[in-house]
């Protein structure tokens, strides 16, 4: 017996259950049509620096992308030609930036690895803003004095005149002829009879009554403080990690390189 029951509670819940699968398959579907946010260069438009983190969550797939320089290099120019590179290449969005140094150290070669995250320096600030003055409008209901003139179908009492015609008969005693006779006496009288009268009547009276009113309210002007925080991306490099090099290098050849995750490249 406990089976059935199992397998009907079962089947009943089966709808349920496919209804909050499909509300979650929406809400992560929303959470990753979110673009990365992160750093930008206004001499690189088009690309931006983010996190692998943040990749991988907005899933983007990554290929590698490298780019060599030179000695004497200015810092600042060799990011931005990185950025307009990648972005020639089709790239949307970079991560895991690394400089590679390799230089020669009490006569050995070392590599030395500088990695460039991108950093939020942004602040909270306040914010005060003014919401204009409106009017706004909506029905009420309200008592309304009036005086109104409306016919009303009235009874009264009233007395009429009726005529009544009444005949009788008189009789007469005859002794010399020792016979009796009778004859018809005719009268006619008026008498008055209190009669209902129905009819409309015009009356004046004074009524309230609830009737829907459109009620107009002014509201003022108000000012809302706002707390918002305001982003300042920027790009911060780590402390250098070196390390003996691990490949051949020559005095003429110097293999400085910038390396990074590349999201949308051709390739």
């Amino acid at each position: 017996m406990r089976e059935p029951m199992f397998r009907m509670a079962h089947e009943a819940f089966q709808p349920l259950l496919r209804t909050l699968t499909i509300i979650g398959a929406l809400v992560l579907a929303g959470a990753s049509a979110m673009p990365p946010q992160g750093y930008t260069a206004a001499d690189a438009p088009g690309i931006t620096v983010v996190t692998a983190e943040q990749a991988s969550a907005a899933g983007l797939q990554a290929q590698p992308i490298e780019l060599a320089f030179g000695d004497g290099e200015n810092g600042t120019d060799l990011m931005v030609r990185f950025l307009r590179t990648a972005r020639a290449q089709g790239a949307s969005y970079l991560s895991d930036i690394e400089i590679h140094l390799v230089d020669k150290k009490d006569g050995h070669w070392q590599e030395c690895i500088t990695r460039v995250v991108p950093a939020d320096h942004g602040q909270n600030q306040t914010i005060t803003r003014m919401d204009p003055g409106h009017t706004e409008s909506h029905m009420v209901m309200r008592p309304v004095t009036r005086t109104v003139y409306e016919s009303e179908y009235r009874c009264h009492s009233v007395s009429r005149p009726h005529t009544v015609t009444e005949t009788h008969y008189e009789y007469s005693y005859d002794y010399a002829s020792k016979s009796s006779r009778s004859r018809p006496v005719t009268r006619t009288r008026t008498e008055y009879r209190y009669e209902q009268e129905c009819r409309s009547e015009p009356v004046t009276r004074t009524v309230t009554r609830y009737e829907y009113q459109l009620e107009h309210n002014y509201v003022p002007p108000q000012w809302h403080t706002e707390l918002r925080w305001i982003s300042n991306w920027d790009l911060d490099e780590t402390s250098p990690v070196c390390a003996p090099l691990d490949r051949a290098v020559t005095d003429g050849d110097h293999p400085h390189f910038v390396q990074a995750r590349a999201y949308g490249a051709k390739g």
